[in-house]
């Protein structure tokens, strides 16, 4: 298969969180060509072995065991997991998504028109007059 392009390019404004779902996706590509990214259940080293084996070995302390003991480096949920290093605008976008995505479109709608039924309450006469006219002017 040929590669494209580095594997971790990432957008320049693509955050933390977003890179770390990607490293969710490329270990589920891994795991579809038969292989597995884990983490020792003794030492902690990472390494890679084929998901088709009953039972691993760890390559840098000699652990064997089921691969249950060796847990996915990257698994589901790890994008969430990492909080603690997530920055105060990846907070806020978590927390903004999941309450998006939690809402059904009657709520989005109420939710909507009344953060910008409220915002505009602090806003000038003239300037109300200019975002009236705006938007009519140019929508009619």
């Amino acid at each position: 298969m040929k590669q494209t392009g580095p594997l971790t390019e990432f957008p320049k404004d693509m955050t933390r969180r977003n890179k770390r779902v990607c490293q969710e996706g490329y270990q589920k590509e891994m795991q579809g060509a038969g292989l597995n990214l884990v983490d020792c259940g003794s030492c902690g080293s990472t390494f890679i072995h084929r998901t088709s084996h009953e039972e691993l070995e760890c390559p840098f302390c000699d652990y064997r065991s089921e691969p249950c003991d060796f847990p996915d480096h990257f698994h589901d949920g790890f994008a969430d997991s990492t909080t603690k290093t997530m920055t105060r605008e990846e907070k806020i976008e978590r927390y903004v998504d999941a309450v998006v995505q939690d809402m059904d479109h009657k709520t989005m709608y109420e939710s909507l028109y009344e953060y910008i039924y409220e915002s505009l309450g602090f806003e000038s006469d003239e300037e109300i007059d200019e975002l009236y006219n705006e938007y009519f002017e140019d929508n009619e």
